[in-house]
């Protein structure tokens, strides 16, 4: 039958392989774990030195590590129940172990609302709060605030990760702009905020003309080259408010507020002058409608692009 030692081992080992806390970290870890041992109590002198000696380093250096592999909440988790493998059968320290799952707990969220900034060693004892740290033993103080210490350049490394497939989850991989998804949903947005405002919503729908065969007759990657330069060429022409999408192959979409359709129909007309004389396209333009769905004007706007390609290509067609 396992010791508590040999059971808080194991569940140290599963607690470091979630981490991949450093050396000095673990060798702290491992010094409680020893300090925890019913058979070196009281704990010798030597053993208490080279635990103070461990913390102070550790207050001085960053603690690095790998984290992000594991929820932030679930190693704090790990750790309250390592300390009640320590704990023993005692009512007391039973109750210590408790308190400390609970200041795990207070920890994990104040972290979790942090995601944007690093968290130092004085900060997360605030987080854990002056009370809490009190109660726990110091060793297990040390072992939080570590964490703490680690979680938080996880957190900061996770963050960063989020916002690079958030902007994935956007952008259209080709030529940068947003993606169909994205323009829905910054429609959505649009059309509730020019409902309470009352100002215009111009929404265009773009397809280049004759695409397939400029493929066929250039090549592939100059077709990529041709969806990429007109993307560049929209962004910098629009307005700093509007949103260029690719829709979807060679069709683009612009989300313009504050503008109405006519002006937009006439900075396409002033665009197709800045396009390569052998390069075509056709638009439809419209604007959202008092108490009409974004879908509806939508629509309008695609029923206005077929009336532009069925008519003779090269041209924009407003829909009132």
């Amino acid at each position: 039958m396992w010791t508590v030692l040999e059971r808080a081992s194991a569940a140290q080992e599963r607690l470091l392989e979630l981490t991949g806390v450093t050396r000095d970290v673990r060798a702290l870890e491992i010094a409680a774990l020893r300090l925890g041992d019913p058979a070196l109590s009281p704990a010798p002198a030597p053993l208490l030195a080279e635990v103070r000696a461990l913390s102070a380093e550790l207050r001085g250096t960053p603690v690095m590590g790998a984290a992000e592999r594991a929820p932030f909440a679930v190693l704090l988790s790990a750790l309250a129940r390592l300390d009640a493998a320590l704990a023993g059968p005692a009512a007391g320290q039973r109750q210590a172990a408790d308190e400390v799952a609970q200041a795990a707990q207070t920890l994990a969220s104040a972290l979790n609302r942090r995601t944007d900034a690093e968290m130092t060693w004085t900060q997360a004892t605030e987080a854990l709060g002056r009370q809490q740290l009190w109660r726990m033993t110091g060793v297990t103080a040390l072992l939080l605030l570590a964490l703490a210490a680690l979680g938080a350049e996880a957190l900061r490394e996770r963050t960063r990760v989020v916002r690079q497939l958030e902007a994935l989850a956007q952008q259209d991989g080709l030529t940068g702009v947003a993606n169909r998804r994205h323009w829905d949903a910054l429609l959505g947005h649009a059309a509730a905020q020019a409902a309470r405002s009352g100002q215009h919503l111009a929404l265009v729908m773009l397809d280049l003309d004759h695409f397939k065969a400029f493929n066929d007759r250039r090549g592939h990657q100059a077709g990529d080259d041709l969806l990429r330069d007109l993307a560049g060429l929209l962004v910098g022409a629009a307005a700093p408010q509007a949103t260029v999408a690719r829709y979807g192959g060679e069709e683009f979409s612009v989300l313009w507020p504050g503008d109405s359709a006519q002006a937009v129909a006439e900075w396409l007309d002033h665009l197709r002058r800045e396009v390569p004389a052998d390069v075509t396209f056709s638009a439809g333009v419209t604007h959202l409608r008092p108490g009409e769905s974004p879908d509806e004007a939508l629509r309008r706007a695609d029923e206005a692009l077929y009336a532009a390609k069925h008519g003779g290509r090269a041209r924009t067609v407003v829909a009132p």
